[in-house]
């Protein structure tokens, strides 16, 4: 994954990898992310369901 000016690590256009091992602990963070955006009414439950 290339860097940025700063010398961070950034996501490529193609996305981002992951450790299988790290899994268990990124999908957790992903369902924390989903009940803030609820929370603060950046989405609703509605935006949650697949869509058609």
């Amino acid at each position: 994954m290339p860097g940025d000016q700063e010398g961070e690590w950034v996501p490529t256009r193609k996305g981002i990898s992951l450790s299988v091992g790290l899994y268990p602990a990124f999908k957790e963070a992903l369902g924390e992310l989903e009940e803030a955006l609820l929370a603060q009414g950046f989405i609703d439950k509605e935006d949650l369901q697949p869509q058609e």
